[in-house]
């Protein structure tokens, strides 16, 4: 006996003897905690921290749209706002219908090419993203909200599924 109380020389058991069965130290439960704990998340936690500061400070066109898409207002369907995919942050997403929803002020005329490679990144991820202009929202909104409920019950089950990309395309 050693001093600690065990065994003089123990014999190390190889880990390859467990992992054959798919159990280890507590069995199948462990490693199911372990794959399911150690999993990579799908979003970097900087980009969630940036998405919930962009949730405090929405512009007045993200605020008016807003109160419309909330609590399942278009054909029952949930939208979130300021929803990270990869590392890009959407204003609106319903990810049950695979829509996203961007809102464009004046700065987005210069960065197409940016809106072009985000647009081809979420579309790729099985979106079909939907642009506005701001300007359209708070002079046009009914008309906006027409187009946002077309494309929701296109995505529904039983709805005319169409290939992603922009309305009109």
């Amino acid at each position: 006996m050693s001093p600690a109380g065990g065994l003089a020389n123990p014999v190390p058991v190889p880990l390859s003897k467990f992992a054959e069965f798919g159990e280890g130290w507590g069995g199948a439960s462990f490693s199911l905690r372990y794959n399911q704990s150690m999993r990579q998340k799908r979003t970097a936690p900087k980009t969630m921290y940036r998405a919930g500061k962009l949730r405090g400070q929405p512009t007045p066109a993200e605020h008016l749209l807003w109160q419309k898409l909330r609590r399942n207002q278009v054909s029952g369907v949930a939208f979130r706002r300021q929803h990270a995919i990869g590392s890009y942050i959407v204003d609106f997403c319903s990810p049950s219908v695979k829509i996203v929803i961007e809102l464009d002020g004046s700065q987005h005329m210069n960065q197409a090419k940016y809106d072009a490679e985000r647009t081809t990144f979420l579309a790729e991820c099985g979106y079909r993203v939907i642009r506005f202009w701001n300007n359209d929202v708070l002079n046009n909104l009914d008309a906006v909200l027409q187009v946002i409920l077309d494309a929701v019950q296109q995505g529904l089950p039983g709805g005319e599924n169409s290939s992603p990309g922009e309305p009109g395309e």
